[in-house]
């Protein structure tokens, strides 16, 4: 929210487009998995300019001073830990089923969406009768809630079947075929340039194939 607040989503666009780059990386240097190839590698660079075309042709474009780079550089690195940190759980932590990663990550959200509803005045609203049981709000917030139940299983259950780039690759596919349909079908000011540079990501995203687990390290390279 930080990096929205001097940063359109455009701009977010582009540097989202750039995770699997670095997440790459980090999967070589920390989880004995092989670099891409030269076809992955490109495909992977042609995902990040392809995003960064259609950015450029959009006029919402922006980035109001140094200080939201600061905060996108933040949301940047702490989005690459995320996808990489858990790949590593699901690596290191012997549960049985995907459920318990679904049912941890929303456990563990409780106390600060609690917090967080203190802090905004959520409940008083509710105690003061705002709200209604009847309320078409309940029914669609609850609807909310089941649908995002099957996101983080579906997304614990891709995780571990794929490596920590090929599945940031698939969200930055899945922000962008967002973005396609916004366009295409909603933003009637829409250049046929735009579509075609996000054409680009989503054939070139295709292209990737997820290297190999290495069987030594870096660092036994280096000693050997």
């Amino acid at each position: 929210m930080r990096a929205l607040e001097g940063a359109s989503v455009e701009t977010i666009i582009v540097f989202r487009a750039c995770t699997p780059l670095c997440v790459a990386g980090l999967e070589y240097l920390f989880m004995n998995r092989d670099l891409p190839d030269m076809k992955s590698t490109g495909s992977l660079l042609a995902v990040m300019a392809g995003a960064s075309a259609y950015v450029s042709m959009d006029d919402s474009f922006r980035i109001g001073g140094m200080g939201a780079y600061f905060w996108i550089f933040v949301w940047y690195f702490l989005l690459c830990f995320q996808m990489t940190f858990g790949k590593y759980l699901l690596k290191q932590v012997d549960l049985e089923t995907v459920w318990g990663p679904v049912l941890y990550s929303n456990f563990l959200s409780i106390p600060p969406t609690m917090i967080l509803g203190m802090t905004l005045g959520d409940f008083d609203k509710w105690s003061r009768g705002g709200v209604e049981v009847s309320d078409p709000a309940v029914l669609w917030v609850g609807l909310s809630c089941i649908v995002g139940i099957a996101i983080g299983y579906t997304g614990w259950a891709s995780r571990d079947m794929l490596s920590a780039t090929s599945y940031t690759l698939v969200g930055v596919v899945n922000k962008l075929i967002s973005v396609m349909i916004s366009v295409t079908f909603i933003n009637t000011g829409a250049s046929m340039g735009g579509i075609a540079a996000l054409m680009v990501c989503l054939i070139a995203s295709t292209q990737y194939s997820q290297p190999g687990e290495r069987k030594t390290s870096p660092s036994d390279k280096s000693i050997a």
